[in-house]
């Protein structure tokens, strides 16, 4: 009940809700490409949009500073004709702006947009170094995981079972321990229980894997790279 009651309240439905049985779903086994995993983080994650933004802001102000040194040069034209008389009349003139502080200000102004900038540029490189360090542990997470699942699926679980099945026929024809059979079918499922967890661990570290990568994982690339 407090699980169901749970589970409605991630769905945002009601506690007394009906819910389906679990249906058992793996990721297939895929070779994961670190070079492109990482061009894909660094091509999709927010965070270095962000600062990469930060960055460009940052250039752009200082260039905006440095121009402000100059004066302003403007040139203006003006044309005007007389409704009545028909005559006409045009005129051109010339306005340069001397900024007042010279040039101290747009210098300071520039050197801390400049400053700015490559603050951001550090911490874009921070967090880069991050998501590469994320995606190569998660990697070999995921490796050793399955490893782990192809020992249990193909060595633990069919020799465990095939004792238990030996156990079973000897006791069948009163030679075997009723106790060791008893045992035999608890290591079964111990090792049951741990191969099942082993796979959903790996659907986690699959999911962690997605969050750094910043998008859904192409489970289908041919090569791994760890």
């Amino acid at each position: 009940t407090t699980l169901v009651a749970m589970i409605n309240a991630l769905r945002d439905c009601q506690p007394t809700d009906p819910v389906a049985e679990p249906a058992e779903s793996f990721s297939p086994p895929a070779g994961l490409d670190y070079d492109a995993l990482e061009a894909t983080a660094l091509r999709q994650r927010p965070e270095l949009h962000g600062l990469q933004a930060l960055v460009e802001e940052q250039k752009t102000a200082s260039r905006l500073a440095t121009l402000e040194i100059a004066p302003d040069v403007t040139v203006f034209g003006q044309w005007s004709r007389m409704t009545r008389s028909g005559d006409h009349a045009w005129g051109a003139g010339v306005k340069i702006s001397i900024p007042l502080w010279f040039e101290q200000k747009q210098k300071n102004e520039a050197r801390e947009a400049t400053q700015r900038s490559l603050a951001h540029q550090n911490r874009w490189y921070a967090v880069r170094a991050t998501i590469r360090s994320q995606i190569k542990e998660l990697l070999a997470k995921i490796h050793a995981a399955d490893e782990r699942i192809t020992l249990y699926a193909t060595g633990l679980v069919p020799k465990t079972v095939q004792t238990l099945a030996a156990q079973e026929a000897k006791y069948r024809t009163g030679h075997g321990d009723f106790l060791m059979l008893l045992d035999t079918r608890r290591q079964l499922q111990t090792v049951q229980l741990s191969y099942q967890r082993l796979r959903v661990e790996r659907e986690i570290l699959l999911v962690e894997l997605e969050r750094a990568v910043g998008g859904q994982l192409s489970l289908d690339t041919s090569h791994s790279s760890v």
